[in-house]
């Protein structure tokens, strides 16, 4: 039941009267497992391998930050769990993760801001370089770094202020819009900007998480996220049966 509608931890221990610690060792086990499939898979997921010039999304989200080190010093920097993602639009198992490394902040920050280019520019040369694919962004200022056979788009999820004639006006942001990009060939293409579907996946992920938060950079977190991914990988399948083909490739 566990593997087929990833019910949670809490209703499983419910549902089954079995001890808690019995239930956490069986959902820590599938955990490791998902995560060790979802690391080997990753390394074989290539964008646009199908088909020439698909439409890929970037974007980076925040999931928390390490509290327990600020009661004793509230002005010590503060640590976050913060993941950028890229996918390809109608190919959800090419779900792509990488843990990033942002600036740590003060104890109020709202969070630790955009990626930064050192850590994107790692994973463009690795997952996008020479691939020829169409990418979709936020207005972060690392996404607009040039990358070979690569055409990039963006949106703007923040109001901005604009003055005409001394007037001034705020401009609302803008979340999809066609825009219209030149193939090397000649031809063009349209395609809708902006991140709705990687967008999409970050609500899937957070709602994984909630049951069960972990620590901030331990492995018990990267273990509930690449779990997220996997169950992502496998959306609208039987995960009982999905379950049963990937501990036949793991062991």
């Amino acid at each position: 039941m566990c593997a087929t509608w990833d019910v949670a931890q809490s209703k499983c221990h419910q549902i089954t009267g079995n001890s808690h610690k019995l239930i956490e060792n069986v959902y820590t086990r599938l955990d490791s497992a998902r995560m060790k499939y979802v690391k080997k898979k990753e390394k074989s997921i290539k964008f646009g391998a199908i088909d020439k010039w698909p439409d890929v999304e970037a974007d980076e989200v925040d999931l928390g930050k390490m509290d327990d080190a600020e009661k004793d010093d509230q002005d010590k920097p503060v640590q976050w769990e913060q993941w950028g993602g890229l996918v390809e639009r109608g190919r959800p198992n090419t779900l792509v993760l990488t843990r990033l490394d942002p600036c740590r902040t003060k104890r109020r920050a709202p969070g630790p801001g955009p990626i930064r280019k050192r850590d994107w520019k790692p994973i463009a040369k690795r997952h996008l370089e020479n691939r020829e694919v169409v990418l979709h962004t936020d207005g972060a200022k690392a996404y607009k770094l040039k990358i070979p056979k690569v055409l990039h788009d963006n949106v703007v999820h923040m109001k901005k202020k604009v003055t005409l004639r001394g007037v001034t006006h705020w401009i609302k942001p803008k979340y999809s819009e066609v825009v219209i990009h030149r193939l090397p060939t000649g031809e063009q293409v349209y395609t809708k900007s902006g991140t709705q579907i990687i967008d999409r996946f970050w609500s899937h992920l957070r709602k994984h998480l909630q049951s069960r938060k972990r620590r901030v950079g331990t492995l018990a977190a990267t273990r509930r996220i690449r779990s997220a991914q996997w169950t992502y990988w496998n959306k609208g399948a039987d995960l009982w049966a999905c379950t049963g083909e990937m501990l036949k490739e793991l062991y």
